[in-house]
């Protein structure tokens, strides 16, 4: 599998402290954080438990970053600079890589101790080569970064099927 719980141990070895480098948040309140380490942890301790057909909502403290309801994946080798939940299902959560590579996992719906993320697909850029931000709209990856001529460049994808 392409994950591991927050208490186990990876196999690969890291160059990179684990700083986070960006967030992205569900309309279910599920939160994807990567780190400068290659890894990304997907939080579920603030996803919505109540049905919006329970007419009014009580307001309570939002407990996304609650580790121990949260899995690890280890999304590349390098830095991920961004993550985007893809607005026609958010149970796909798409990385970005430092050098541009564009990586989909389905990640489960809600939290269980032997959750798990699969990968489903991996694209490379075509001109990125040091990327720096990802927009996920409709069915298209907006990822922008610099070429190997050091200039600012985009690049949109059309998702695969």
């Amino acid at each position: 599998p392409a994950t591991s719980s927050e208490g186990s141990e990876t196999s690969s070895l890291s160059l990179s402290p684990p700083f986070a480098l960006s967030i992205a948040i569900s309309s279910t309140d599920i939160i994807a954080c990567s780190t400068a380490s290659g890894h990304i942890w997907v939080g579920y301790g603030g996803s919505r438990g109540l049905p919006a057909s329970q007419g009014k909502r009580k307001s309570r403290k939002w407990d996304g970053l609650k580790t121990e309801f949260g899995l690890w994946i280890q999304a590349g080798n390098g830095p991920i600079v961004g993550v985007a939940f893809l607005p026609q299902n958010e149970r796909m959560l798409v990385s970005l890589s430092l050098g541009g590579e564009l990586t989909c996992f389905e990640i489960p719906d809600v939290w269980s101790p032997r959750a798990e993320a699969t990968k489903q697909w991996n694209v490379p850029a075509k001109r990125i080569v040091k990327a720096t931000t990802i927009v996920a709209e409709n069915n298209c990856v907006l990822i922008c970064g610099v070429s190997s001529k050091a200039r600012g460049i985009m690049e949109l994808l059309t998702l695969p099927a």
